[in-house]
């Protein structure tokens, strides 16, 4: 603490706090004492509380040490820290694993998503593009998160151990992305194209499905406004694309459509913008060409089976049931939000359903005329969909006896997704109705009970027991469809079931 002085007084080797306020000397009479002379003429307490510091710049080997320090940190916080520069297959999945979840991709969630050509992805994949081209790279990636997050399954049965979670994963395979993005050139999102739609839906579709809804909508935002900047949803548009390009950004159109509905029934005040301009969309022009990737490329091959893009179309036809009516029908949406500008169920598919014009006599206020309009028309598009698409009727045989098992389980998957879409568009709408004429009920007590209706309390059981039918229609799915087939359908599944509950 002290040494001696000249003077024989006891000087600390450190001052005290109030000394080195004072800036004075800070001694002691001896080197038992408790304070210095200074504090005890004072009365205070001799403290030695502020923090010493080091005479002149520090050394250079200090700051290199606390350089490693915190790089240690950072990467014990961080135990895959992203690259700069050129992304490789590495720094995602081990090949083997990369490679099988993008066979599970083909097989499996391609009928759900069909945002590639087989053929040109195949063959591109077999020549393993994915070490050259970066964006060839980017779209793997994007498929790969799309699948690991459609699939609910363990990343235990891909041996993935790098991970803790599927969150984790589709995090990765997005900052891989946009790490190769900007390695493209940084004005990459004012240049926008047909491969950073398709990626950005596909990261899209993997975020909302694990869990990372904020960086879903972000991603369908920016496919959104890369699709209408290039002015996709006209025909004319169209004249710069060859085949394949045109036909994959049709069916992106669908699924950002698809989204908006979904965000359009679940929130008032919708999170995406819309991708097209209602009043001057090519309707009809945009609906996929139901022909296999196969016949894209050789428009003069001839095929007698059902394409797999069949499903997809369905699917479209089943969501445009009730797209016009959430403008119209549903509580809710600005107006400058509307979907439509006309009845797009009666433009794209006059002759699938004869519409009623009534609500069959229900009541006459109309409150069930959406929801028998879209059983209607439900009803009438399920019915013109390929027989392969269509629910088994018992004694039936099995897919896999027509085609190859396979394509066979393709067509289930996409066949379970179909239904089960019907499925959630009877629920919303009989839930939607059922609010409506149960907010209309008077309080319940004896004295005014006899104030509601016999027929509006008969509306209301009887759409009760349509609820529990369409709940036994689910089950019925659920039923004839094997588990790998639930399995790929997983996300799909848990909508249809807890709407129907």
């Amino acid at each position: 603490m002290t040494e001696n002085s000249r003077r024989g007084r006891k000087i600390a080797r450190r001052a005290c706090d109030l000394c080195r306020d004072r800036r004075i000397q800070c001694n002691f009479s001896d080197e038992s004492a408790a304070a210095c002379r200074r504090c005890l003429q004072a009365g205070v307490s001799c403290t030695f509380l502020t923090e010493r510091k080091p005479r002149g710049p520090p050394s250079r080997h200090v700051v290199q040490a606390r350089q490693r320090a915190e790089a240690i940190q950072i990467a014990s916080q961080s135990p895959n820290p992203l690259p700069i520069g050129r992304i490789t297959v590495a720094q995602f999945l081990p090949e083997p694993v990369f490679l099988a979840v993008l066979d599970d991709y083909l097989q499996r969630v391609y009928p759900l998503l069909p945002y590639i050509h087989v053929p040109t992805f195949t063959s591109r994949l077999a020549s393993r593009d994915y070490e050259r081209d970066q964006l060839f790279f980017q779209l793997c990636l994007a498929l790969c998160a799309a699948t690991i997050a459609s699939i609910p399954r363990t990343l235990d049965s891909y041996g993935i151990t790098s991970y803790s979670d599927t969150g984790e994963m589709v995090d990765r395979a997005s900052n891989l992305v946009l790490v190769g993005r900007l390695a493209l050139g940084t004005n990459w999102m004012d240049r926008p194209s047909v491969d950073s739609i398709i990626i950005s839906l596909l990261l899209a579709m993997a975020s909302h499905y694990a869990g990372r809804s904020i960086a879903g909508w972000a991603y369908t935002s920016e496919a959104s406004h890369c699709f209408r900047e290039m002015k996709l949803y006209k025909e004319e548009s169209y004249e710069k694309l060859n085949k394949i390009q045109a036909e994959l950004c049709k069916r992106c159109f669908w699924l950002i459509l698809i989204i908006n509905i979904h965000d359009r029934l679940s929130y008032i005040v919708p999170h995406t913008g819309l991708a097209y301009d209602p009043k001057h969309t090519s309707w009809e022009f945009l609906l996929p060409l139901e022909l296999s990737d196969e016949q894209l490329l050789d428009p003069a091959a001839i095929s007698t089976s059902t394409p797999v893009i069949s499903g997809f179309v369905a699917l479209i036809h089943v969501f445009t049931c009730m797209v016009d009516l959430l403008d119209t029908a549903f509580p809710g949406a600005p107006s400058y939000f509307q979907l439509t500008s006309s009845s797009l169920s009666a433009r794209l598919f006059a002759d699938a359903t004869q519409e009623p014009q009534r609500s069959i006599g229900f009541s006459d206020d109309h409150i069930l005329d959406p929801l028998v309009l879209v059983m209607a028309r439900l009803e009438g598009t399920l019915q013109k969909i390929p027989d392969s698409l269509k629910l088994p009727s018992p004694g039936s045989p099995p897919l896999s006896h027509l085609m190859g098992p396979r394509k066979a389980e393709q067509f289930e998957i996409m066949r379970a997704n179909i239904h089960i879409t019907s499925i959630y568009i009877q629920s919303l709408t009989l839930e939607m109705c059922l609010s409506k004429l149960e907010g209309r009920r008077p309080p319940s007590s004896g004295a005014q009970e006899k104030d509601v209706g016999p027929q509006n309390s008969g509306i209301i059981d009887q759409l009760w027991k349509m609820r529990e039918s369409v709940a036994q229609e689910l089950l019925s799915i659920v039923n004839v469809s094997a588990p790998a087939v639930l399995e790929a359908n997983g996300n799909s599944m848990e909508s249809g079931s807890n709407l129907s509950s």
